[in-house]
């Protein structure tokens, strides 16, 4: 970065920022600040003119190979406002000011300043700055963020240089303060209410696993009531929301840009030093390998867009939460995922994260239906998927497999972990299908299917783990074995019988492409 980075306050309106204007009455607004230009017309400022600025091209996906180009286009939001506006105001002076009507009885969330307009309840009433429908900030507390000088300012610097480093998307203070400033919401572990954490207090998941709130019997606040609609996300916010910690980082991380698949870059503290499933699962396509039963991080399927029609244009949402849940499986696919425990694990800052609530149910059910989670050898569920999706008339579901193989087994098990009532009906007087050994000869013999062509995100394999049965992975090496003495032929044998028989297999090979006649029968 330049010099001048650490001089210069950051220009707002460049970096698509807040900005504050006086109100009318009120003698004690902080002093405006003259800005450069405007890249962002919030929801709430039908009064904002167009910006001329070009919106950036669609970024490619996977690791960039040189940073230079953002680096040089974030400078920018480092200099000082040069052209200020006849009246004294910014091009950006109302932009982000909350004049929704929805948003009644304005009152700031942050309560970064000692005078916070919250604490001291001016008479005069003051301009908020909109970030949801139920937070704002009160120019007190905003100056605080934008002012050189000021603590706030200084770590909104330190993290602007952190995102730099790991995204390709342009940081400003709203993104900061969705991502750093706004307070925690916890639900109580008891009652599964939401309350609001005190403004300097962490969230973890083991902290919520055992979360209580003071009193159960208090109802929920109205902006909490609010956040928990579909809508809340879709007209009240203004800068996107991304999870904290979640444990698909250690799996994207290095190999995708968090910020584009859900996660925040600049709170990924998750890590693992020894993960149980990590030669056996790998369930996110990385871009350089090809792997069966994985899914694309970054990208809805066919049926998910079909299935969540809202988040087909802004996907991130459900990717941040379905990347979640699927990360939690692969870890421990030893024992049932609850929807308890993948809401512990959803960590974001502001009323977002009630949104994320009541949103997640549906993302877990559907994974769960889908058996993307939660199959092989683990305990049933005490409330299963049918009884909470059918209603009461339909949950009585039963269904009749035919055939009693591994294919049949392994459906009947599955429904009925969904449910069902399942009968399997078999032709045969045992049960496995083509799964069969013979043990005349004192050892196991496989007579069919006892090779399994792949190991990693394979489900039988997860199944011989869940179980603790004992499997031999193959590798090129396939000795032969002497009839005659019951011992391995010797090895340069073996390597001579096989040159020749490939170079038998490459002449008819090119006899084949030279021959104009077909086969002849070599008997005649």
């Amino acid at each position: 970065m330049e010099e001048s980075m650490d001089s210069q306050p950051i220009s707002d309106a460049e970096s698509g920022e807040l900005s504050t204007t006086p109100a009318e009455n009120g003698s004690n607004s902080p002093t405006p600040m003259a800005s450069e230009d405007s890249n962002h017309v919030d929801t709430c400022s039908p009064k904002v003119e167009e910006s001329s600025q070009k919106s950036p091209d669609k970024r490619e996906r996977y690791r960039r190979e040189c940073a230079e180009v953002a680096k040089k286009k974030i400078r920018l939001d480092f200099r000082p406002s040069e052209s200020p506006l006849k009246n004294g105001l910014s091009s950006n002076e109302t932009e982000n000011l909350c004049e929704q009507s929805e948003c009644c009885g304005n009152f700031c969330c942050m309560e970064l300043n000692p005078s916070c307009y919250k604490k001291v309840k001016p008479e005069v009433e003051y301009d908020y700055f909109h970030v949801t429908k139920g937070e704002h900030i009160c120019p007190i507390c905003y100056e605080d963020l934008v002012r050189i000088g000021r603590p706030m300012f200084e770590r909104y610097i330190e993290w602007k240089r952190v995102w730099v480093e790991a995204s390709r998307c342009t940081p400003n203070i709203r993104v900061f303060v969705t991502d750093q400033v706004l307070p925690f919401y916890a639900n109580c572990s008891k009652c599964l209410k939401y309350r609001k954490l005190a403004p300097d207090a962490d969230m973890t998941a083991n902290f919520l696993e055992n979360y209580v709130c003071g009193d159960c019997e208090v109802p929920e606040s109205e902006q909490i009531l609010d956040a928990k609609k579909i809508s809340f996300i879709q007209t009240t916010v203004c800068a996107f929301p991304l999870l904290h910690d979640s444990p698909a980082v250690y799996y994207l991380r290095g190999e995708y840009y968090l910020d584009e698949v859900g996660f925040s870059p600049t709170s990924d503290r998750f890590n693992l030093e020894d993960c149980p499933t990590k030669k056996l699962m790998c369930p996110f396509a990385m871009p350089d390998q090809s792997m069966a039963f994985c899914v694309r991080p970054d990208i809805m399927e066919f049926d998910e867009v079909h299935a969540f029609r809202e988040y087909a244009t802004e996907p991130v949402p459900y990717l941040a939460m379905r990347n979640t849940i699927i990360a939690l499986w692969n870890i421990n696919p030893f024992e049932r995922l609850t929807f308890e425990k993948c809401l512990q694990n959803l960590l974001c800052r502001g009323l977002i994260r009630v949104w994320y609530g009541t949103q997640l149910r549906r993302v877990y059910d559907y994974l769960e239906m889908k058996g993307v989670i939660n199959y092989g050898f683990i305990e049933m569920p005490n409330n299963p998927l049918i009884s909470r999706l059918l209603p009461e008339e339909d949950k009585k579901l039963e269904v009749i497999v035919i055939g009693a193989g591994i294919s049949g087994l392994g459906v009947a098990r599955q429904l009925k972990s969904l449910g069902a009532k399942v009968t399997i009906l078999e032709a045969k007087q045992r049960i496995g299908g083509r799964l069969q050994d013979d043990w005349s000869l004192g050892v196991a013999v496989g007579c069919g299917a006892q090779l399994i062509t792949g190991i990693v995100n394979n489900p039988i394999v997860l199944m011989c783990e869940q179980l603790k049965i004992p499997y031999r992975p193959l590798g090129d090496e396939c000795p032969l074995i002497d009839s005659f003495v019951g011992r391995p032929v010797n090895p340069s044998a073996d390597r001579l019988t096989d040159e020749h028989f490939n170079a038998i297999l490459d002449a008819i090979g090119q006899w084949k492409l030279v021959t104009k006649t077909g086969d002849i029968s070599l008997m005649g």
